[in-house]
């Protein structure tokens, strides 16, 4: 198997599944329980806690609130600015997650003014034609640092300066999912911050949402934990595992990024001399985690099930649009042909550079495939 599909979800390390083990089948108790077992689990969230902030260099700027996940962290904060401000706008990024697209759309329905920046075929804009959509109505900006589907880096620290100086009652929201881990940003002017586990070698259903000091959101969900913002009883193993990974991973962010280079550049060298009428998203500030292949006369789907079949994992896009009847209205959106389009990831805490080359051969071969039986 070559799994070249980190971008959508991620093994769970053997380190990290042990310590999410010990919290399902030893240390189980409810952190909310005033026993033993709950203030060992209410130990543990807080060192989490401590942990998550201080990778990001936020311990003295911003508080840590548990979620399930990016989708959740996204849909609090838009729709949570919202609720606070009634009769205020709200302007996000053209190519943004689909929580973020879908809570935008909910917002309009009801009557909020939703603005969304016009990209080219590059996936990015002006940055003051973007400053343009926002004046003293406008409470939120949301704008996610790395593109899930492109690879995007978005230079949201000059973006967040920028709105601030325009409007200096403006929140800054960003999803981080896609460069926890991956991509060094100094985030403490903005006000938001979401990042997701299952990204980085942790387990599916936990995440945390970062919020200002002095800033507040409403619950999605009612309850008492994590400061009233976000009720219901902790995924303390799920917590347990995202610090862990977290530990495992921070003191390396720089020299994986490097790694990930190396590897992009292998794929895209082996792809060059084994394929034919293919082009790779390129520009500048694109995270080598993510790499955008377009091929001519192909199905992206109909690909993705063939690679499948011979053990190398891809996808045709964003995973959290696979089932939507729209194909990839990011690809879309930039002008572009989503069928032709095929999103490749490579990581480098677990793709080597052999399987990386293996993988680039039959992925052009299952291509070249594809276009001699159905011409």
């Amino acid at each position: 198997m070559i799994y070249l599909d980190s971008t959508a979800t991620t093994v769970v390390l053997k380190e990290v599944a042990d310590e999410v083990l010990k919290y399902l089948t030893q240390e189980y108790g409810n952190p909310s329980s005033a026993h033993s077992l709950g203030i060992n689990a209410n130990t543990l969230v807080e060192e989490a806690r401590k942990v998550l902030l201080k990778s990001l260099n936020l311990e003295n700027s911003h508080i840590c609130v548990f979620t399930s996940g990016g989708s959740e962290g996204n849909t609090q904060v838009l729709k949570g600015i919202a609720k606070l401000y009634p009769g205020k706008s709200i302007v996000i990024g053209g190519i943004e997650h689909n929580s973020v697209r879908t809570a935008a759309t909910d917002l309009l329905i009801d009557g909020v003014e939703v603005k969304t920046a016009e990209i080219g075929k590059d996936g990015k804009f002006n940055l003051d034609d973007f400053l343009s959509l926002i004046d003293k109505n406008t409470k939120l900006v949301s704008i996610m640092t790395v593109n899930n589907e492109t690879g995007i880096v978005f230079p949201v620290e000059e973006i967040a300066k920028r709105v601030k100086e325009k409007n200096p009652s403006c929140f800054v929201h960003t999803d981080y999912v896609q460069g926890f881990m991956k991509i060094k940003k100094d985030l403490k002017n903005i006000d938001f911050i979401t990042i997701s586990a299952h990204k980085i070698f942790a387990p599916k259903g936990a995440g945390a949402l970062f919020l200002r000091k002095g800033t507040n959101l409403p619950s999605l969900i009612a309850g008492s934990q994590e400061y009233g913002i976000r009720g219901g009883t902790h995924n303390v193993s799920g917590i347990a595992g995202l610090k862990k990974a977290v530990e495992m991973l921070e003191k390396d962010v720089e020299k994986h990024y490097e790694q990930a280079e190396k590897l992009k550049k292998i794929l895209i060298d082996t792809l060059a001399l084994k394929l034919k009428d293919f082009t790779v998203f390129e520009g500048e500030n694109l995270s080598p985690y993510i790499i955008g292949l377009f091929a001519k006369k192909i199905e992206s789907e109909v690909i993705v099930r063939m690679l499948s079949e011979k053990g190398v994992f891809v996808s045709a896009g964003s995973a959290c649009s696979a089932k939507d009847k729209v194909k990839s209205k990011t690809i879309l959106t930039m002008g572009l042909n989503p069928d032709e389009y095929l999103r490749i990831s490579v990581n480098p805490v677990v793709n080597s550079e052999e399987e990386v080359k293996k993988g680039a051969e039959i992925i052009a071969e299952t291509i070249e495939e594809y276009r001699e039986i159905f011409g």
